[in-house]
């Protein structure tokens, strides 16, 4: 299956920005695409300038000239032999390539915004400076770092809680949670849960003493 192009245009309005925007290479691109059996459809522009937008590429602007530009750009699109043309464009703010009819109008910086806002701004703002660091003080004196507490010393072998060992005597911060088919580990149901039980009987092997606590076990 062949695929392809039906057409090409030139989309930028800056004479020179690119190969194809040029417009003293449209009569060679024409004449190509006339070969290939392609429409070649230039791009003709007002003017450009996006220095606004992207400083680093005043280079590529472009005055209007009174619409002397504009006018310059339809003739190489008519010199080429073109039969269609894009306009770059319609309301391209941004890039200066504008077309659309519009009135100009300043605002000066002291009116940006109505009066009544701007006093109604400047008042709020002790406010919400004291609102913004009474909250970060709050969450600095009531967030706390977790403590970890100090893992209990195991018995030595042979030594298990029947025989009075109790790992050192230091709570281990460990809760065991229970499957909700199980209330507690020891007894009848402990069998039910074997992660619990496996868990369970590793800390009775090294000493450590288990205490039920209803919805849980805690080793110590």
């Amino acid at each position: 299956m062949d695929s392809g192009f039906d057409a090409a245009y030139t989309y930028f309005a800056s004479d020179g920005f690119t190969y194809g925007s040029t417009i003293s290479n449209w009569p060679t691109m024409a004449r190509f695409a006339a070969t290939h059996h392609l429409l070649f459809i230039p791009s003709v522009g007002p003017g450009y300038d996006d220095s606004k937008i992207r400083p680093w590429n005043k280079r590529n602007s472009k005055a209007r000239m009174g619409g002397r530009y504009y006018e310059q750009m339809w003739s190489a699109a008519m010199g080429a032999g073109a039969t269609l043309v894009s306009i770059t464009s319609y309301n391209e703010w941004g890039e200066g390539t504008q077309i659309e009819p519009a009135l100009p109008k300043s605002v000066p910086h002291d009116g940006a915004l109505p009066q009544a806002v701007r006093n109604q701004l400047e008042a709020s703002s002790p406010l919400c400076f004291i609102l913004f660091y009474f909250i970060l003080f709050y969450f600095i004196w009531t967030v706390q770092p977790q403590k970890r507490l100090p893992l209990p010393t195991p018995c030595p072998p042979g030594r298990g809680a029947e025989g009075g060992c109790s790992g050192g005597g230091r709570q281990m911060g460990l809760i065991l949670l229970q499957s909700p088919n199980a209330e507690k580990l020891e007894g009848e149901k402990a069998g039910k849960d074997t992660k619990a039980s496996a868990c369970l009987e590793a800390c009775t092997s090294l000493g450590f003493r288990v205490s039920g606590l209803g919805s849980g076990e805690r080793v110590s």
